[in-house]
């Protein structure tokens, strides 16, 4: 890595009156499989992303890969483009000051220090667990990454500041055969460390619960109550919020959200927190993408929206403080997004939940969450895999509907209950839920 500051200091002696630089350096090896080996893939990419304010006039140029010589003319280069750009008359500064927060559980040295032949055990025990999961099952396609992100940062008004991080993201397909009909079912874990991960066991869980569904029969199209598996609420949450409590999305009038901070606008069953600043989710960092110290921020407390998500260019429009959420690609301008969405627990158990339920569907699987619309409220997703609910109890297999609901409803006046055991994905937390009055149809 290059020095930050000097670069800092090269494009202020250039004509800038304010720059920053953005250095990544992603580390990762990577494993497919089906019932065997088939590529693996070690890989080290690094790269530095040049924003520039020449006044009000602002560019961002990024590259990857180069020597000093090639990140001075990358310099040169967006002080030109910023001097041919048109004054931004919302433009204030970078950020004044840069600082990390004191997060914990990032950074795994264990997990750091893995070889290719390490990542080749873990996806050769994920094989093995399928096969023990069930004498029918088969593994059909599975994948195990380690990535080492790297992340430094400096502008014209602070001295550089770094963080790593690791994460491992292991996936396991596996297919049932039976009487000509065939199944498929996948489970899968992202963490921060290895030492989360049971690869043997989330391939034996994915063998046991595809033949569980052969031969599920077809929903029944009407209005029904269900109750959401924790994975599908993540990837509905994820859909539904990440847009809609962006501030940028908001003052540019994509957001339906715009106008109701202080109002209630879900259950006061949901409290939801952008858990910035929690280790142990893969959302999190010390600092975000513009060296704001990141944080945790009630978002929604007992169904009252409190807050949006910022960084700096926001925060200076509304006339507040970047809330550590700004996001980038090596050439993209920062811009707000929620670090990790967690909906917080509530006090009931799936079993609980499946009783208070009665009548109605377990949804453990679905695809298709982003054709929903965040900025009208449409939820929508595709079952794969669900289970009757009778009288209480799980009866049977079924499959191959399409729920839909307005989000603000569902999780609004139509939450019956929210579970207590959480499941975390890449951005999201949640635990499950029980909804009345959703549709369903064929």
């Amino acid at each position: 890595m290059l020095d930050l500051e000097n670069l800092v200091s090269k494009a202020e002696v250039l004509g800038a009156s304010e720059a920053e630089v953005y250095f990544r350096r992603v580390k990762s090896i990577i494993v497919r499989f089906t019932d065997k080996l088939e590529s693996m893939i070690v890989n080290s990419t690094s790269g530095y992303g040049l924003r520039v304010a020449v006044g009000r006039r602002v560019a961002v140029v990024g590259v990857e890969d180069v020597d000093k010589a090639s990140v001075e003319d990358a310099i040169r280069s967006a002080i030109s483009i910023a001097k041919a750009t048109p004054e931004d008359d919302r433009w204030v500064s970078l950020p004044r000051s840069i600082s990390k927060s004191s997060v914990e559980d990032c950074f795994c040295s264990k997990t750091a220090s893995m070889g290719l032949e390490d990542a080749v055990e873990v996806a050769s025990e994920a094989i093995q667990g399928v096969y023990e999961g069930s004498s029918i099952s088969k593994p059909v396609r599975g994948g195990f990454e380690i990535g080492v992100r790297e992340v430094s940062i400096a502008n014209s008004y602070s001295r550089a500041i770094s963080r790593i991080e690791t994460i491992v993201d292991l996936y396991v397909t596996a297919k049932a055969e039976k009487n000509s009909g065939s199944v498929t079912f996948t489970r899968f874990k992202i963490a921060r460390s290895v030492s989360e991960l049971n690869a043997r066991l989330l391939g034996f869980e994915a063998g046991v619960e595809a033949p569980r569904f052969l031969g599920a029969k077809r929903m029944e199209e009407g209005v029904a109550k269900i109750i959401l598996h924790p994975e599908v609420v993540c990837s509905i949450l994820d859909v539904m919020l990440s847009q809609p409590l962006s501030a940028e999305a908001v003052q540019k009038g994509r957001s339906p959200l715009a106008g109701r901070i202080g109002q209630s606008i879900l259950s006061d069953k949901v409290t939801i927190v952008d858990e910035g600043a929690v280790g142990r989710w893969v959302g999190a960092r010390s600092f975000d993408d513009e060296g704001v110290a990141t944080r945790n921020n009630i978002i929604v407390d007992r169904g009252v929206l409190r807050s949006f998500v910022y960084d700096t260019y926001t925060a200076y429009i509304d006339g507040r403080e970047s809330t550590g959420n700004a996001w980038r690609s090596l050439s993209s301008t920062p811009r707000p997004s929620p670090n990790m969405l967690v909906l917080k627990p509530g006090d009931s158990t799936i079993d609980e939940m499946i009783r208070e339920v009665g009548e109605g569907y377990y949804i453990v699987s679905t695809i298709g969450e982003w054709l929903s619309n965040p900025i009208s409220g449409l939820m929508q997703a595709t079952v794969t895999h669900a289970y009757r609910i009778r009288g209480g109890e799980l009866v049977e297999p079924v499959q191959g509907a399409v729920i839909t609901a307005d989000f603000y409803e569902a999780f609004g006046r139509n939450l019956l209950l929210v579970g207590r055991d959480q499941v975390a994905l890449r951005s999201s937390v949640a635990p499950a839920v029980a909804l009345d009055s959703v549709r369903v149809s064929g």
